[in-house]
């Protein structure tokens, strides 16, 4: 036997036989009785301050140190895996896990350091190892900021919210426009950032928003995201309207409708007023707009006015543009023969009117006849009585009657039936009318002339 260790013990050991004819025998062994192994010891596992690994911690790897006898092998058992060094002259011994060996996730896992010496006894430590490499909860969509992902005109300097989720006791570093905010994430792990006052870059433009979360184990991840940052309407302009080419609208321009077209931006909603009239304009993908206001819309009379024309777009923005109108739809006063000369034959030859800067036309009608034949005449103005005369430079044949056009300098038209033929029958419903406004009949100049008109006929002739 060798030399005996302090911790090692030596018995004797002493056997008796008896055969059955009773024969007896002693055997006897000295014996050597080794029960305490070798001690391990395992030195404070590198946590950090808060007792737990985060990500960038399992990321460094783990370093394991302790020590017992030299020369012993030391098994490290962890996270399913099992790791061994043997120890140096000195007894230590290090073991290192790798990222891979420490794993992932959040939770509590077990750690156990054990040895074996050459008389198969066994020591071993335990101990708890933490981690926590993720963040939960984490949501930062576009959406959450400013309600719908847009920051319009309205909303900038006035009050902007931006909000998102996070892991309880998390903390939050939002960056927008250059500028970073600290948010505190609420018990329920919610977390909102709410702008009063802060001011953007005008324009249509998307900005960077980050959000910086990091835990209370000091796990970070960075959300980004952009806010579409939207001030103005854009492309908002009139390209068109009844007024082109025209200083003013007359009655006829009115009562076909006064049209308004141009552009904005697509899916912009377009409110025009025009003299009193609000309504939506139609606005096609494109963004090309057009609207029409009928002659019931356009108020009767010598006026200007302004149209203006009120573009919303998705993001709530609003402009406006203005087209000005030069309106005179007023009818002038049907014209007036103050005098007629006639020759010996009784064959017409002048008529007289009072003094006008508006234009006229004469017409011959005959309710017999198909149409009308304009009368030309020299026009002369009579200063004494101040009126203007019109000889006439062909001959109106007897049983014709004049129609007298004036149309004055907005090209508003009205005309006077004089009935010329004594002992006329007219009847308003005749076709060689049609085409003339009518707006008055001077029975003056005919002796025992009837008339015949309807009511709708009278009406059509009033003039408001």
């Amino acid at each position: 036997a060798g030399a005996l260790e302090d911790d090692d013990d030596v018995t004797q050991v002493v056997v008796n036989v008896t055969d059955a004819a009773g024969n007896e025998r002693q055997i006897s062994q000295t014996v050597l009785v080794d029960t305490i192994g070798a001690t391990i010891s395992l030195n404070p596992v590198p946590l950090g301050d808060d007792g737990v690994l985060n990500a960038v911690e399992v990321n460094d790897g783990l370093v394991l140190t302790g020590s017992t006898d030299p020369g012993i092998e030391v098994t490290v058992d962890f996270n399913g895996r099992t790791h061994t060094a043997v120890t140096d002259a000195d007894g230590n011994w290090v073991i290192t896990l790798s990222p891979d060996d420490i794993g992932s996730g959040t939770g509590v896992l077990p750690l156990t350091v054990r040895t074996v010496d050459a008389n198969g006894n066994i020591d071993l430590v335990t101990t708890e190892v933490g981690i926590d490499t993720e963040i939960s909860n984490v949501s930062f969509p576009s959406s959450a900021i400013a309600v719908d992902g847009i920051i319009n005109d309205a909303e900038i300097g006035s009050s902007v919210s931006i909000n998102g989720t996070a892991e309880v006791g998390a903390t939050v570093v939002v960056s927008i426009n250059g500028d970073s905010f600290i948010v505190p994430v609420d018990p329920s792990g919610n977390w909102s950032l709410v702008l009063d006052g802060y001011t953007f870059d005008p324009g249509e433009y998307l900005a960077d928003v980050t959000a910086v979360i990091t835990d209370l184990a000091g796990n970070s991840i960075t959300e980004s995201t952009t806010v579409a940052i939207d001030t103005l309407v854009s492309n908002l302009a009139v390209t068109s309207t009844s007024m082109d080419g025209s200083a003013v609208l007359n009655s006829f321009v009115a009562q076909t409708g006064i049209n308004l077209t141009g552009t904005v931006e697509p899916n912009a909603t377009i409110m025009v007023e025009f003299a009193g009239t609000t309504k939506a304009a139609t606005v096609d993908q494109f963004g090309n707009w057009s609207i029409t206001f009928s002659g019931d819309e356009v108020p009767i009379g010598e006026y200007t006015t302004t149209a203006i024309i009120t573009a919303t777009d998705v993001a709530g923005n609003t402009s406006s543009v203005t087209s000005d109108f030069v309106i005179d739809t007023a009818i002038p006063d049907a014209p007036e023969i103050t005098a007629i000369t006639e020759d010996a034959m009784g064959i017409l030859r002048s008529i007289g009117m009072p003094y006008s800067e508006d234009s006229f036309t004469i017409n011959a009608v005959n309710e017999t006849a198909t149409g009308s034949v304009n009368v030309p005449a020299q026009v002369f103005h009579d200063t004494f009585r101040n009126e203007l005369l019109f000889n006439f430079n062909q001959e109106v044949s007897e049983g014709t009657d004049l129609i007298v056009e004036l149309n004055d300098s907005a090209g508003n038209v009205t005309s006077t039936l004089f009935v010329m033929d004594d002992n006329a029958d007219v009847n308003m419903g005749a076709s060689v009318y049609d085409n003339f406004d009518i707006q008055a009949i001077d029975l003056a100049f005919s002796e025992d002339a009837s008339l015949t008109i309807t009511s709708d006929q009278l009406e059509a002739m009033a003039v408001d």
